[in-house]
């Protein structure tokens, strides 16, 4: 019995189909939880990082250099691993008493981003739309909170001036009521450096966010952050 000749390039054809369907299957990452010790996809998970100088932080855009932890997000696991320490001892790093707080306004924030209705920071403190959720502009300034308290934010005059002079900024933040000669500065040099310039809130609320007084100009010197802030601005803008 004779066997079919398969046509010419036949073969090759079926091989490189075959190929490109195992290609098209991405490897989901996946970390374990140092509460629960279940292994979760990194989505559902938050990273809490260990910085240079031993402080353990939040590290919301799960990109930020260092060694790395991660928690489930539910107040369940997180309680645990406070209570026990757990994050402390995976890192061999100190975690500060707010660092639950911090957790929890990423978690909350998260929540609301997808549509969770008991999404909430648990502050009790944030301006909220009708739907009773944190407003565009509370949710940038609770983002922007996070990137201060990981070390990511520079804030004042001369101190942007000269971070922008190191060129290790990649974000700049002027707030609506800033001086017309501030603006006109940072302007320049966003032009001169081709770096994102925002007019965002106030100089009060940029200041207490930052546990500062008023605040006028802000500089973000982290490329993770400054992007995931960047997405933020341009949704409150357009929903202005």
């Amino acid at each position: 019995m004779k066997l079919p000749i398969p046509l010419p390039g036949t073969l090759s054809t079926l091989r490189s189909l075959d190929f490109g369907r195992r290609a098209e299957v991405k490897k989901i990452p996946q970390r374990m939880c140092v509460s629960c010790r279940e292994r979760k996809n990194k989505s559902e998970l938050v990273r809490v990082v260990l910085l240079p100088d031993g402080r353990i932080e939040v590290d919301p855009t799960g990109k930020m250099a260092g060694r790395g932890a991660y928690v489930c997000k539910n107040k369940e696991c997180l309680d645990a691993a406070i209570k026990a320490h757990r994050i402390e001892k995976s890192l061999n790093g100190k975690a500060d008493d707010m660092i639950t707080e911090r957790i929890s306004e990423m978690i909350g924030r998260e929540s609301e981003r997808i549509g969770d209705p008991e999404s909430g920071s648990g502050t009790g403190e944030e301006k909220t739309n009708r739907n009773g959720k944190p407003s565009s502009e509370e949710k940038i300034l609770s983002f922007l909170g996070l990137a201060n308290k990981a070390g990511q934010v520079v804030s004042g005059a001369d101190a942007v001036s000269a971070a922008s002079g190191k060129n290790t900024v990649f974000l700049f933040i002027a707030s609506e009521d800033a001086a017309q000669g501030t603006v006109r500065l940072l302007t320049r040099i966003s032009a001169d450096k081709g770096i994102p310039l925002y007019r965002f809130s106030t100089k009060s609320r940029l200041g207490s966010k930052l546990g500062k007084r008023d605040r006028a100009v802000i500089a973000v010197t982290d490329k993770n952050f400054s992007t995931r802030l960047a997405e933020l601005l341009n949704e409150h803008i357009l929903n202005k």
